[in-house]
């Protein structure tokens, strides 16, 4: 699958939640942003209409995706 919304972003971890959803932690060029996103239904709408959402830190990005989905995500590095 192919992670990223932009052309300069960096993708630093990913999950699967457990519907089969997929979210992403990037970066994009020149800020110091982390980005939490996530995939795209069928007709082109977002899995989880509150994303993107910017954060301070990749940590703070992993543990609102924790709290905004209500359960235990395992990231990992992009394949």
């Amino acid at each position: 699958m192919k992670y990223g919304t932009f052309v300069d972003s960096n993708v630093i971890a990913v999950t699967t939640t457990e519907e089969g959803h997929p979210l992403w932690l990037e970066t994009r060029q020149g800020r110091d942003t982390v980005f939490l996103d996530c995939g795209t239904r069928r007709n082109g709408d977002r899995h989880y209409l509150e994303l993107p959402r910017g954060f301070k830190t990749a940590r703070g990005a992993r543990q609102a995706a924790a709290l905004m989905l209500g359960e235990r995500l395992t990231w990992r590095a992009p394949d």
